[in-house]
Order: C-alpha cells, then sequence, then structure tokens
C-alpha cells in the first residue's frame, strides 16, 4: 500500500489566494454573490420543466436525422438532373 504526504508544498500565491498542492491552480478567500434583484425562494421558477427537456432533445434527434435525408434527397435530384441531361443534351433547366 502507498502512503501518501500529509504535507505537499503549495503554489506560492498572493495574500487573497489559497493554492492547490501539486498544481498551478489557486482560488480566492473570498467571493462574492451578486443578486439579480428578485428573492431567492422563487429562483426555482426559472428552472426548466422536465418537459422542455425532454422536447429538446426529441428537436436534436430530429435534427440529427434531417442530415442524411436531406443528403439523400439531394443525391436523388442530382441523379434526375444528370439523366435529363444526358439523355437530352440539354445545358438548361428550361422544357
Amino acid at each position: 500500500m502507498q502512503t501518501l504526504p500529509t504535507e505537499t508544498p503549495s503554489l506560492k500565491v498572493a495574500d487573497h489566494l489559497i493554492g492547490m498542492p501539486n498544481t498551478d491552480w489557486a482560488f480566492w478567500k473570498w467571493t462574492g454573490l451578486r443578486s439579480a434583484g428578485f428573492p431567492s425562494d422563487s429562483i426555482l421558477r426559472l428552472a426548466a420543466l422536465p418537459e422542455i427537456g425532454e422536447a429538446a432533445d426529441r428537436v436534436q434527434v430530429s435534427l440529427q436525422a434531417k442530415d442524411p435525408a436531406f443528403s439523400k434527397a439531394l443525391r436523388q435530384i442530382n441523379s434526375a438532373l444528370d439523366d435529363r441531361h444526358f439523355k437530352t443534351g440539354s445545358r438548361s433547366l428550361s422544357t
């Protein structure tokens, strides 16, 4: 079993920071929280309902499914236009 040292060297940091051992990271000793001016007991009313998240997930799945379908349709259109061009020798889309 490996034992860890009880004290590890800290990064030399300014007095307003707390250095993390064995890293270049540091944290502020003091922080502040600025309020938007509304009571904290109503903050949960800003949270999205689970149904909204589920709907967003379904939209994302639909958007991802759209790309292959769009590519397939574009290939079919291009193929039909190529066939028309080669059969008629036409270089325009007019009939």
